[in-house]
């Protein structure tokens, strides 16, 4: 094949390197493997000159293997007979083989593989990554995540991470990431020693400077919010109250220590916490809800705290949201007019728009959603969400699905998408079984039903209920403005993805409807 290639090429006749690829993979298609890949090694460097870098062939071998990267829908499983995988794969090698260290390039094959290929394929791969690229904390990580969460081997996982740690002594991720596998796998004892130790080694600084030589910010925090989880709080507060004085311009640790502490011992932290970290917003709301939880609920010291955390952040929306939603409590007249004021200050913030639509009467909700759409961006998840319930509160069950499943596509890390989600389709389920009633073995009478069973006998509610399931396992999100909260409470440390999502979903229930 190189030969008929290279004659080809000195006379003139042969085609372009996508030409050839596009034979690779009708060979994969009529299932020549051997022949696929055969052709990819052969013509990689078709169309490449002198001037053209080693880099600049790899960046382009890199994107035209993406290329034939089949698309993958929300909550599809991995299909290793997928048309093009062959092809794709074969270009990256063609890749990788050039410049073995280029860690880029070894993550983008990785992440191909686990959402097409098998697990074994991943696993290999994975193995020559950390062999070519042993300072490559993410890669580490990768593989002990694929042996820990995708594969359920957890001896193997542990391995790979006491490998990591050898090859990166002083690498913060990689001593957290043990720290997780160990308390989540019930292993507390052995993460809080891996913790009392973490906090007296020297860590290279996030910035690259110097080394610290009490641990990190982030060392502290973890091990503060494990004790809280294993009900020692005394414990957990002690240690808070060390690390603020360790890292005093690290906000989260001011929060864990208000957290474990009474009203009025809570408030004098965030205030010595706002004056070290005056830029931090998610302070100055922690400061005002303060304020509001407390037995007198004092909602005029929660007004003044917001409106001084202004003048330290202008243009912040989190805290003209906060503002919103005081005021929205009392007299929503005020909190449209404190909106108004909002989306002046910040014209394109998605969660304030969102939360105007809310403010709005029934009538006025779709033109409000409508401005919402053309003054933030196309994917906002706050914005597309929101559009999603109002198809929702109109009955209009596809389109509401539809765009719940663009909110989550676009940003699978906003967890409060999927809660949303999943709580329409739960109420679908409902719907459907009270009004289609069926008797014990008896099928439903007619094929438009919704309650109608799906080739493989389950009904279409249940499956889209497994594919939320099964989507936001994997994205595993971290952020939203719920999610967060209820998957860091101490009670739900320890649920797995799939329950978080049911919590929050249960969760939202008490939020402002439409």
């Amino acid at each position: 094949m190189a030969k008929a290639v290279a004659s080809l090429v000195s006379s003139g006749a042969s085609m372009e390197r996508e030409a050839w690829f596009a034979q690779a993979l009708q060979c994969e298609t009529d299932g020549y493997p051997v022949t696929c890949r055969a052709t990819v090694s052969a013509a990689g460097n078709v169309g490449f000159d002198n001037e053209d870098t080693v880099t600049d062939r790899c960046d382009a071998w890199a994107a035209e293997a993406e290329s034939f990267v089949p698309a993958q829908r929300t909550g599809e499983a991995a299909n290793d007979n997928a048309r093009g995988i062959v092809t794709a794969r074969a270009i990256f090698a063609l890749a990788l083989d050039t410049q073995p260290a280029r860690v880029d390039l070894w993550r983008s094959a990785a992440d191909m593989e686990r959402a097409h290929g098998g697990a074994e394929d991943l696993e290999q791969l994975l193995k020559r990554a950390v062999r070519y690229c042993p300072q490559a904390e993410v890669l580490w990580l990768m593989a002990a995540k694929e042996k820990w969460v995708h594969q359920g081997d957890v001896p193997g996982a542990r391995v790979i991470l006491e490998e990591a740690f050898t090859a990166n002594p002083a690498s913060e991720a990689i001593v957290l990431a043990a720290v997780k596998l160990e308390s989540e796998t019930g292993q507390h004892s052995r993460a809080l020693k891996l913790l009392e130790r973490a906090r007296a080694t020297g860590f290279a600084s996030s910035n690259g400077g110097e080394q610290m030589a009490m641990g990190t910010p982030r060392v502290w925090m973890k091990s503060a919010v494990l004790l809280r989880q294993l009900d020692r709080a005394d414990e957990a507060l002690k240690l808070a109250g060390n690390a603020v004085e360790l890292f005093p311009e690290f906000h989260k640790l001011w929060l864990i220590k208000a957290q474990l502490e009474d009203v009025p011992v809570a408030r004098q932290t965030l205030s010595r916490a706002l004056k070290k970290c005056s830029r931090e917003p998610v302070l100055w709301t922690a400061a005002a809800q303060l304020e509001l939880q407390s037995q007198q609920r004092n909602a005029a010291r929660a007004r003044a705290i917001l409106e001084r955390a202004r003048v330290y952040i202008p243009r912040e929306p989190l805290l003209w949201l906060e503002a919103v939603r005081l005021e929205a409590g009392e007299n929503m007249d005020a909190a449209r007019a404190v909106m108004a004021r909002a989306l002046q200050e910040c014209p394109r913030a998605g969660m304030l728009w969102a939360e105007a639509i809310l403010l709005e009467p029934r009538a006025q909700r779709k033109a409000k959603s409508v401005d919402a759409m053309r003054s933030t961006d196309a994917h906002d998840p706050f914005v597309t969400v929101v559009v999603a319930r109002l198809f929702w509160s109109e009955r209009r069950v596809d389109k509401a699905r539809l765009w719940f499943e663009r909110a989550a596509r676009a940003d699978p890390d906003f967890g409060d998408a999927w809660a949303w989600w999943l709580r329409f389709e739960l109420e679908q389920r409902s719907l459907a079984r009270i009004s289609s009633p069926v008797a014990d073995g008896a099928l439903p009478a007619t094929d438009g039903d919704a309650t109608a069973a799906t080739a493989d006998g389950a009904p279409p509610a249940d499956v889209h209920i497994a594919r939320i399931e099964t989507a936001c396992a994997q994205a595993a999100p971290c952020h939203g403005q719920y999610w967060p909260q209820i998957a860091k409470a101490p009670a739900n440390a320890r649920l797995a993805t799939k329950d978080v999502l049911y919590k929050v979903a249960d969760f939202l229930g008490s939020t402002r409807q439409l």
